[in-house]
């Protein structure tokens, strides 16, 4: 699986999400390699080199994943840092470990970014955030590809504006995720994410609730839940409550303010020092100093 890759040390691996790409976590990584990890940021699959394997779905995402993730990091532990639908993903990775006698890897914790545990979205889940949610439908309509396609894919660029007013016009990280989306293969395997979850006809009734069992039950790994106060995707009131749905010890969640959905470009020390921070209590022997400190 395609990759950029930084530093040496224990494993995170950075998750992105729609429509973005590796290159919003060009500030952030660095920072945590300096910190004493190895970080790895792969393309989802469906994205660039990444192709997302038949029957398309979420279940065959993380799938993937995972078995990326023996390649790269087994026998060692990792840590999973998932934004937007990385964050989703890696929910899902954090289940279907719960439920796998022998994992290929061992995911030990989890940093979910700009969108909470399932649990508590849907208990959260008010018209206004249906409002904002209303592009997931829009992402539905049968020839949406080629409408975005014709129209330069103008709409994503406009969805960057709405959920991070704060940043940019021409913010480079989007620049690269419309040039990546561009190909038509690429923007039908990353709108599929959404059907798969939305539309049960997508790959099947069972799969489908089979990967909404999974993602509604509690994390019980560490889990560290992270939100912008001023995100324009999902409201900070989505997030009230997370550790209700991440009992263990060790989990926490944080707002940033001011800040929008795209917090590893808004903010890129303060999410990382979050993100330290956590480990340093959630995994203390994982921790490992960069070399020179």
């Amino acid at each position: 699986m395609a990759h950029h890759a930084w530093g040496e040390g224990p494993t995170l691996v950075l998750l992105h999400g729609f429509p973005d790409s590796p290159a919003s976590f060009a500030a952030l990584a660095p920072r945590l390699a300096a910190a004493g990890y190895r970080v790895l940021a792969p393309y989802l699959p469906g994205y660039g080199e990444s192709t997302l394997p038949p029957p398309s779905d979420l279940l065959a995402a993380a799938g993937q994943l995972e078995q990326w993730l023996a390649a790269v990091a087994a026998p060692e532990p990792v840590v999973l840092v998932g934004h937007d639908w990385g964050s989703i993903l890696a929910q899902l990775l954090l289940a279907r470990q719960r439920h796998t006698p022998r994992p290929a890897c061992r995911i030990e914790a989890a940093v979910l970014a700009a969108v909470p545990p399932i649990r508590t979205f849907l208990r959260h889940l008010t018209p206004a955030q249906l409002w904002r949610s209303r592009y997931m439908l829009y992402l539905q309509l049968p020839g949406i590809v080629g409408w975005l396609q014709r129209r330069r894919l103008r709409y994503l660029a406009r969805l960057w504006r709405r959920w991070s007013p704060m940043l940019p016009r021409e913010e480079p990280a989007r620049v690269a995720a419309q040039r990546l989306l561009s190909p038509a293969p690429t923007l039908e395997q990353a709108i599929g994410y959404y059907r798969s979850l939305l539309n049960p006809a997508h790959s099947g009734p069972r799969r489908w609730a089979r990967t909404l069992r999974l993602l509604l039950g509690r994390i019980e790994q560490p889990v560290l839940v992270l939100a912008g106060s001023g995100d324009g995707c999902i409201g900070p009131g989505m997030f009230v409550g997370a550790r209700r749905d991440c009992p263990h010890p060790a989990s926490r969640q944080q707002w940033f303010g001011p800040c929008g959905h795209f917090m590893q470009l808004e903010r890129p020390a303060l999410v990382a020092d979050s993100i330290t921070a956590f480990l340093d209590t959630a995994l203390p022997r994982q921790i490992v100093t960069a070399p020179g400190q």
